[in-house]
């Protein structure tokens, strides 16, 4: 309830306090709806428990207190009722003090990415990254296979999108999640996990039949097992040629390229 207030007062205010504009109270109908919708109504994903409405109240309650408060708030403050207008100024006040938390994060909050609105920041500043970023974005657009850390919740692949490529896989638990646990998800996953292992013998026609244009090999790399890099690139080197932006040592960052035969040989 302390969390709903606000969204609750903006929908019942105006009819509890004499208004009587016919769209203003439609307004109060339509948010008061979905409000009670969510209450009644929830996403049925994998979350059970106490967390069975997780995503529900976390996607549709922001939504709908936005829109309550704006469209109150645009007609509250300006309102022939006194009372309503007093009303609506407490509520969007008391709503509005949250402020002060984003203007403390905004002032005294770590600001690595300043002016840089495309979110690239955190490749950006590592100038090995960069390099590949630079790369990948004047390739015409293809499919890029870059190795995930985790299911969900990692950095990767976030350099080949902001590359505007097309991601072999995204997180797995959210593709699994968002599309109806498909099974060729999970077996992607798992492909995809072989194949950094450099446990596909046949990799390189793995990777020609779906069409994946380039393979990454970032610093992330570094922590698989020794000699993984060789393996694979033994595996793929039929296929695809090996540009490398940096090494030292067995630490090595670069980019598996298709090859393309001309295109006057029929393929």
């Amino acid at each position: 309830m302390i969390v709903l207030t606000p969204v609750i007062v903006a929908i019942v205010a105006p009819a509890a306090l004499g208004e009587r504009r016919r769209w203003v109270l439609w307004s109060s109908l339509l948010w008061g709806g979905l409000l009670l919708l969510s209450e009644f109504f929830f996403i049925d994903d994998v979350y059970g428990g106490e967390n069975e409405r997780f995503n529900t109240t976390l996607k549709w309650w922001p939504w709908i207190q936005a829109g309550a408060l704006l469209t109150a708030g645009a007609y509250g403050i300006g309102a022939r009722s006194r009372a309503l207008r007093y009303v609506t100024i407490v509520t969007l006040a008391s709503v509005a003090v949250y402020g002060i938390d984003l203007g403390r994060v905004l002032l005294t909050g770590s600001k690595p990415g300043m002016g840089q609105l495309d979110g690239a920041a955190a490749i950006t500043n590592d100038p090995i990254e960069r390099i590949v970023l630079e790369y990948l974005k004047v390739q015409p657009r293809g499919i890029v296979l870059q190795r995930l850390q985790a299911g969900s919740f990692t950095p990767a692949p976030a350099l080949t999108l902001l590359a505007g490529q097309v991601a072999f896989l995204g997180w797995p638990e959210h593709e699994r999640l968002w599309r109806g646990m498909r099974a060729d998800v999970t077996r992607r996953d798992e492909e995809v996990k072989r194949f950094f292992a450099g446990a596909m013998p046949d990799a390189a026609e793995w990777l020609t039949q779906n069409r994946i244009e380039h393979v990454l090999w970032l610093k992330t790399e570094a922590g698989l097992p020794p000699n993984t890099f060789d393996t694979i690139d033994r595996q793929v080197r039929t296929a695809y040629f090996w540009r490398e932006y940096y090494r030292v040592g067995e630490f090595r960052v670069g980019v598996w390229s298709r090859r393309h035969r001309p295109s006057g040989d029929g393929v």
